[in-house]
């Protein structure tokens, strides 16, 4: 079988050959609950095609193109195919499969470069059987016939009509003709004292919605209209019965197609915009002109018109997504009426109503029954919704005869079961009518009298009303026609070329203005380029100009800082429209062959309610919304759209991302300024966080990467994240990868339902310490990760990782759902936390395809850490780049600063020698209880050694990866074994002096004794710069020697700092602190049964904690260290922790403290004393309190027995210990007098900088 198909490319390239095979996986079954799934056959990069009720997968395959334009041929050839089995029957739609197989091929580009892609459904029917290909070569021959298919050129304004002169902005909401009083210029602020009514101009090119598709036309900056000033008394100025009048376009257009109009309402905005100037030097002046009847013989008599009505009032949005409001429901009301007046219909000529209508029934059929001017005579069958779809839409449309100017309509809908709702979303009525003046401003037109050559000769009957007719085909040159009167008719003839539109009216109504006021001046026509392009509401401005200036002084960029209302003022006519946002990056992209922007930021957030028809403020930048009202999986809602600039892009959110591109979906000041602050000090990367709390901006968080996965579909969720971490690990070894699989955790059951509560100590604890990246694949929402609780708001809320903050990936459905007006999702929820969060997260809006998150996030890992020329991307070119090249993740959003760059180290850390041997000859075993010493460097991307870098690095000696095995928690589960390197045989801190290092360190007696290959892994820092690197170590066996050592390591424990007292008071969420030390090194390996770092509480070691990953050696040292590690939601009262390590020797230590757990409600002090007690000139006061990183007040008050105030202390504390001393006194008066001796009273008094008091009494003795 060979397919040719012909297409126009672009290529001067010779025949290209291409030869894939098809990595054909077992059907894929998605539980989206626990009741409901769907599966589909699949291969390895397969996009997904809804076929009726079936996902079908489409290979789909992009070659890029060259520079010269032919014809080429694409042909199929040596094509192998396999049977379907019976199982995967079951999987297709057969009436999709024919028998020859079908390429579709279309020419696309992406950041203005050519491509070809071709498609096709990889089955074909084969007599009676199915087939699916298994490999294929297709040829793809250049032709000889050129054809031009370069992008079209564009014209831009180099100056915007706004860019000088006073400015005043209306609002209009109907089409038809407006009148401008002159209470409307008062209100305007226009000074009508001298105003020459010869000055008055409009600008505006009025409220219809903008084209998505960027090759449809559209207006370039404000266009003038003609408007005609009446000048009652002919004086030259506007006095207060002067008026304006001009033909506005309101927000419902309507377009003619297959020779019937149809409506389209504007869905982002309410009203139209034009603007009105005073000024004489701005603009032409337009004014209506007359048109001369044509000489012509006519061809057709015109006596009628086409007339259309529409009702639609977009007030429900039933599941809150897609662009689709509905007028009314019928759930409790099942019957509703409606009425249109048709003037003078011609009763010979049908009228056709077209209805839209919906229903949510997922087990019957539904339908509304239709009475038309009390004939009932017509239904409408609404099918039964699939679990897929929460419901369906249908349009029917019932033509008759009309016996009435008046049709009235009632609609009942027959609810078929008590959880049924019916929905009308709009009714258009068609009638032909006389063409007589029915009101004070009619619109007609006629589309059976348009052809080449065509004359037509219009008859109006006026009814005896003195009417003036407009030609508005062209809103921008509007004519006046002045016809011939006969009787009360006036006749004109028009050329019928095309269609014109045209209007009457009488001067005894018009529609009114809405005054909204003065605007700014502004040019954005004038905007050449820049690298960072930041769109921002105008709240938002503030913080936009800062983030942009960051960017200017830390990474050199240039930017561009625009409003949304500046863009819409310019690009449509100051009316709220995604197109503007998107017409406005087109012009910079137009105009720049290849320094067109690289990244553009919204700075606001989206909402699928546009015009703010719930009354919740929530719109700020609107985002692209699909057409799918009740399907949660193809309703789109994303920002691509906005940088899809090629031409023939846009409608449908066709075509390929061409910059980069992120949000930031704030909705108030706080926020903005708080995500701003995150972003600035997250690209600062200068100094260290002093709180032992807190995790340094600087640490080897930077070093490691997190996958984790559901427990369910037949564990193919941690195939999923296997298979990311696999693109990791091959490419980036340099980089450490964590793994938490909700499978290979204990799984308990809770009164609220099943859980993985170490699991979700495992995650919060990994986000704690940091993570350059966070990666989850499997079950999402709003609420947060998985049935069992994974994630919840309330861990967001929790964290405390400011300072090292991931960026998240989410392959997951709807956890990124940023466009709800009731809720702002998890994801944003990570991004406006203040002391921790995320930097940005890459998540979903609407449901997702668990093998298409998959191939998007292996390619989002890939280009995270690819390096470009020596630079790595940023965000928004990952996330760009990433999406290019996948299919079936439209619904994806970055939530964050596309212009950031991850985090990445800039230097790197090479290894010079272990045990004195240089390292490209040494080929030694490390065996268990070796000493090891190695050296090494910190270089440049040149491998320069860094004379300059005077620092820490912070080694971690891996043993070689273990295999974990799943334990089938889920009954669909199937046992997974996957590899993690977790095993830690030395972390230790060096010293770095001018770029050089060395450490040593014992190898634990506890590591695998197999053979194979461990892994150095290095981060480093200075004041200024940090960097990482990597290298191998064999490792295996154990050394012959033995070491005399049968001693345990010694612990000191403390709570929260070393201040810390044995038997003290502590909050419920202390950090514990324990100082390691042992002549031969901490075993922290984990192996060994029993022999890792453990914690326990109050004698019961099956709750312990293992608190090996939490140990770092201290610094140029592998004989001591410290855990740091918090403790979460003990139980007030008193307890008992007990901390035990062991020495690579396996020998054990052990060491307990007592402590007494209150709340932090209330103050409360503990251990108020004063030492030396007795004193003579020296004594030092210290007390513990339960409000750690509280500022607080103290003030020591010392009194005689007596009660004679002596001496008042005052100290200011904001420690994170829970223990405040010393204090010191020299034990004189407040006249700098010395003291008696004898017995003293003192009182401590605390107060919070959140005015929480309390205070003590208690005795001190001078002697």
């Amino acid at each position: 079988l060979i397919i040719f198909v012909i297409v126009a490319i672009k290529t001067n390239a010779k025949t290209i050959h291409i030869t894939d095979t098809l990595s054909w996986k077992k059907p894929y079954t998605f539980y989206i609950t626990e009741e409901y799934c769907y599966s589909y056959l699949y291969f390895e990069g397969a996009h997904l095609q809804a076929y009726k009720e079936v996902l079908m997968p489409h290979y789909t395959r992009k070659v890029d193109l060259v520079s010269e334009h032919v014809d080429v041929s694409v042909s199929l050839e040596n094509e192998v195919w396999e049977k379907l089995s019976t199982e995967e029957l079951n999987f297709i739609d057969k009436d999709s499969i024919k028998d020859v197989l079908h390429i579709e091929t279309q020419i696309g580009y992406t950041q203005k470069k050519p491509f070809l892609q071709y498609k096709f459904l990889p089955f074909r029917k084969n007599g009676n059987t199915y087939e699916k290909l298994i490999s294929y070569h297709i040829k793809i021959v250049p032709g000889d016939n050129k054809k031009n298919i370069k992008q079209k050129s564009r014209t831009y304004a180099s100056r915007s009509v706004l860019t000088s002169g006073s400015f005043y902005k209306i609002a209009v909401s109907k089409t038809g003709i407006h009148k401008i009083t002159y209470s409307d210029f008062e209100s305007l602020g226009i000074d009508l004292t001298s105003l020459n009514i010869n000055n008055i101009s409009i600008f505006g090119n009025g409220g219809n919605v903008l084209p998505e598709n960027t090759n449809h036309f559209t207006y370039d900056d404000l266009n003038e209209v003609p408007i005609q000033v009446v000048d009652k008394n002919n004086n030259g100025k506007f006095d207060t019965d002067d008026y304006v009048v001009f033909y506005a376009k309101g927000i419902i257009s309507w377009e003619l197609k297959d020779s019937q109009y149809q409506h389209k309402i504007n869905i982002y905005s309410s009203n139209g915009y034009y603007f009105i100037n005073v000024d004489p030097q701005v603009g032409e002046k337009k004014r209506v002109q007359p048109v001369t009847e044509t000489n012509i013989s006519k061809t057709h008599d015109i006596h009628s018109f086409y007339y259309y009505d529409v009702y639609e009032k977009d007030l429900i949005n039933p599941d809150e997504v897609s662009r689709i409001w509905f007028s009314e429901a019928f759930d409790i009301n099942l019957s509703q009426n409606y009425s249109f007046s048709i003037p003078d219909v011609l009763e010979n000529k049908a009228i056709d109503l077209i209805f839209s209508v919906a229903a949510k029934s997922p087990s019957s059929y539904s339908q509304f029954r239709i009475t038309v001017n009390n004939t009932s005579n017509y239904s409408i069958n609404i099918p039964p919704n699939s679990p897929r779809y929460s419901g369906s839409i249908t349009k029917s449309s019932y033509s008759f005869m009309p016996n009435s100017n008046t049709i009235n309509i009632n609609m009942t809908y027959s609810k078929p079961t008590n959880n049924s709702k019916g929905y009308m979303d709009y009714i258009e009525l068609h009638a032909i009518c006389k063409l007589k003046m029915h009101s004070n401003q009619m619109s007609f037109r006629n589309i059976d009298v348009v052809g080449a050559g065509n004359v037509a000769e219009y008859t109006f009957d006026t009814k005896g009303n003195t009417v003036t007719i407009w030609d508005v085909t062209n809103p921008h040159d509007i004519r006046k026609i002045d016809g011939r009167k006969n009787g009360n008719n006036i006749l004109f003839k028009l050329k019928a070329d095309s269609l014109k539109e045209l209007i009457a009216f009488h001067g005894s109504d018009f529609y009114a203005i809405t005054p909204i006021g003065k605007i700014a001046n502004q040019n954005l026509h004038g905007n050449t380029t820049a690298d960072f392009v930041i769109i921002t509401h105008p709240d938002f401005l503030t913080y936009a100009n800062q983030l942009a200036d960051f960017r200017k002084s830390n990474d050199n960029m240039t930017t561009l800082v625009v409003t949304t209302q500046q863009i819409y003022n310019e690009f449509s006519s100051g009316a709220q429209d995604i197109s503007a946002i998107r017409n406005y990056l087109k012009m910079l992209y137009d105009r720049n062959t290849v320094n067109y922007p690289n990244n553009v930021l919204l700075f606001g957030k989206p909402s699928y309610d546009f015009r703010n028809i719930t009354k919740t403020n929530s719109n700020f930048i609107p985002n692209y919304q699909g057409t799918e009202a009740f399907f949660a999986t193809g309703c789109l809602s994303t920002d691509d759209f906005f940088v899809k600039l090629d031409d023939g892009e846009g409608e449908r959110n066709y075509g390929s991302m061409d910059m980069g591109l992120g949000r930031l979906p704030v909705s108030t000041k706080n926020q903005a300024q708080i995500v701003v602050q995150k972003i600035i000090n997250y690209g600062a990367q200068k100094s260290l966080a002093t709180s032992s709390n807190e995790v340094s901006n600087f640490a080897d968080w930077r070093n490691v990467i997190t996958v984790s996965a559901d427990d369910d579909a037949d564990g193919d969720h941690i195939v999923n994240a296997e298979n990311i971490a696999h693109v990791v690990h091959q490419n980036f070894p340099v980089i450490n990868i964590e793994k938490i699989y909700l499978d290979a955790y204990k799984k308990i059951s809770t009164s609220q339902g099943q859980r993985y509560p170490d699991a979700n100590i495992a995650m919060n604890q990994r986000v704690n310490k940091g993570t350059l990246m966070f990666t989850y694949m499997g079950h999402g929402g709003n609420n947060g990760w998985a049935h069992e609780r994974y994630l919840k708001l309330s861990d967001i809320h929790s964290w405390t990782n400011k300072y090292a903050l991931p960026l998240f990936y989410a392959g997951s459905c709807s956890f990124g759902a940023y466009d709800k007006t009731s809720s702002i999702s998890p994801s944003e929820e990570m991004l406006v936390k203040s002391d921790g969060g995320g930097i940005a997260i890459i998540s979903a809006t609407r449901d997702s395809y668990p093998t298409s998150n998959e191939n998007f996030g292996k390619k989002l890992h890939y280009y995270a850490f690819q390096k470009v020329n020596n630079k790595h991307r940023t965000l928004g070119q990952v996330f760009s780049d990433s999406k290019n090249e996948s299919g079936n993740v439209e619904m994806y959003v970055m939530i964050g600063d596309p212009s950031l760059t991850l985090a990445y180290p800039k230097a790197e850390i090479t290894t010079d020698s272990i045990n004195g041997v240089g390292i490209s000859s040494f080929n030694d075993t490390i065996k268990a209880l070796s000493f090891v010493t190695i050296k090494g460097r910190v270089v440049d991307n040149n491998n320069q050694i860094l004379n300059d870098f005077n620092g820490y690095i912070y080694p971690t000696i891996y043993d070689k990866p273990s295999k974990t095995t799943t334990l089938l928690n889920n009954p669909r589960s199937v046992a997974k074994t996957f590899l993690l390197q977790k095993n830690i045989l030395f972390k230790g801190k060096a010293s770095v002096k001018n770029g050089k290092f060395e450490f040593s360190f014992i190898v634990p007696k506890d590591i695998n004794f197999e053979y194979g290959f461990g892994k150095i892994s290095y981060y480093g820092y200075d004041n200024q710069l940090d960097a990482n690197g990597f290298d191998s170590l064999y490792i295996g066996g154990i050394k012959d020697t033995i070491i005399d050592d049968n001693e345990g390591p010694e612990i000191k424990l403390y709570l929260n700092n070393s201040n810390f007292v044995n038997g003290g008071i502590s909050t419920p969420n202390p950090t514990l602190i324990a100082y390691i030390q042992d002549e031969n090194g901490v075993n922290t390996v984990g192996t060994g049964i029993g022999h890792d770092i453990v914690a326990y509480l109050d004698g019961d070691m099956s709750k312990s904690f293992i608190l090996n990953d939490f140990f770092e050696y201290d610094e140029n040292s592998y004989t001591s260290g410290k855990v740091s590690y918090m403790l979460n939601d003990l139980s007030t009262g008193s307890h008992t922790l007990t901390v035990r390590a062991w020495d690579v020797l396996n020998n054990m230590g052990e060491t307990s403290i007592d402590f007494n757990v209150v709340k932090d409600e209330k103050l409360t002090l503990s251990h108020v004393l004063n030492y030396p007690n007795p004193f003579t000139t020296h004594t030092e006061f210290y007390f513990e309190h339960n409000q750690p990183n509280v500022p607080m007040l103290v003030s020591i008050q010392i009194f005689t027995i007596s009660g004679k105030l002596v001496k008042t202390i005052e100290y200011q504390s904001s420690s994170n210990s829970l223990r405040c001393g010393p204090i010191k006194w020299n034990a004189l008066d407040d006249f700098g007098d010395k003291l008696s001796k004898g017995v003293y009273i003192y009182r401590l008094r605390v107060k919070t900088s959140d005015n929480k008091t309390a205070e003590k009494i208690e005795k001190l003795v001078i002697i």
